[in-house]
């Protein structure tokens, strides 16, 4: 949803009874939503990285970043594939 949908959306609710503090309610719901979407994203570039990192560096193998990472063998393959 862009953000000037939204902002139409807190307005219509605006001319509710209560509607601006729903309004606000919705909207801080939606940016705390979004916050943790990005530190889930945020996480797993991370992750992603590191895991390039040691690949690229050769300081592991395949076997134990994925015991270290608590991911697959495959995973960790696809990560080795994409640098």
């Amino acid at each position: 949803m862009h953000y000037n949908e939204i902002r139409a959306r807190m307005s219509a609710l605006k001319d509710e009874e209560g509607g601006e503090k729903m309004a606000e309610d919705i909207f801080a719901r939606m940016r705390r939503e979004g916050r943790e979407e990005g530190r889930e994203e945020g996480r797993a570039e991370g992750q992603n990285f590191a895991i390039s990192t040691i690949i690229k560096n050769g300081l592991s193998t395949p076997e134990s970043i994925a015991m270290a990472f608590d991911i697959s063998i495959s995973e960790v393959e696809r990560i080795a594939k994409g640098l």
